[in-house]
């Protein structure tokens, strides 16, 4: 179960901690959470099972959980160390500094690492809407195939609409070429992702018009738009910088076996 304490920790700095609480907000049932605390510090550790979320389960399935420590010293860190469970574990570290206090208990091994962006303060409002991007918040089935193509299933994206996810596409004719999602991660903090275009629109401009409406749409909303995507993805990186927007978070992946 989900500590309140370890809530209220994450909620300090909601975007670096979007996906820990995210976490505990959908799988606070099955989430092991430790809190400790001192007159300096105080840390939480978050583990759950490597079911929980579609990547990791696709991605980890031969592990058997995931590990994110969130500590505001070393000291509480290693502290909470003791309460990692034994099995075959992906750790999720977001500072050099917990690598090396982490490496100095477990045997860590780098898998990958994935990049967050942000928007600017205050986030930008819609003010000229791009008539080549059609905004729809129901589920549209056209769309389907192209997100499932990065891996968002139909349970998964009606799940998300549902919640007031939106999406955004540029058609030729009554096909897509080019798509995205905005989805709620937490609170006032929503992603921009699924991202998609078709071999023959590459190299038009089309994922910029996607991602600057995205960021108008929610901006417009009083939203904090996040942008993920992994190291080894250069062309998304760029995108997210032609956009405007602004690297705050480097979160790599270890396994271990604990």
């Amino acid at each position: 179960m989900t500590d309140d304490r370890v809530v209220r920790l994450l909620a300090r700095d909601k975007l670096a901690n979007v996906m820990p609480l995210k976490m505990t907000d959908h799988h606070g049932d099955s989430i092991e959470t430790t809190y400790l605390k001192d007159e300096r510090s105080e840390g939480a550790l978050i583990v759950l099972p490597i079911g929980a979320f579609p990547y990791d389960r696709r991605t980890y399935e031969a592990f058997d959980q995931v590990v994110i420590p969130v500590a505001t010293s070393a000291a509480i860190l290693t502290q909470l160390l003791d309460a990692v469970p034994s099995g075959r574990t992906i750790f999720k570290l977001s500072s050099p500094d917990d690598y090396e206090t982490v490496n100095q208990r477990f045997d860590l091994v780098r898998l990958r690492a994935f990049l967050s962006y942000c928007d600017e303060l205050p986030p930008r409002r819609l003010t000229t809407e791009d008539p080549l991007v059609e905004i729809t918040q129901q589920l549209d089935d056209r769309l389907v195939p192209l997100f499932e193509m990065n891996d968002y299933a139909r349970p998964e994206l009606e799940r998300l609409f549902s919640h007031g996810a939106a999406s955004f596409a540029v058609f030729e004719g009554k096909s897509p070429v080019s798509v995205g999602l905005t989805f709620q991660n937490y609170d006032e903090v929503w992603e921009i992702g699924a991202l998609r275009t078709v071999q023959s629109a590459l190299r038009q401009g089309l994922s910029t018009k996607i991602v600057n409406a995205a960021l108008g749409y929610l901006g417009h909303r009083s939203r904090r738009a996040r942008y993920g995507v992994a190291d080894s993805n250069r062309p998304s990186q760029r995108l997210a910088e032609r956009c405007g927007l602004k690297h705050f978070l480097t979160v790599t992946h270890y396994s271990s076996h604990t």
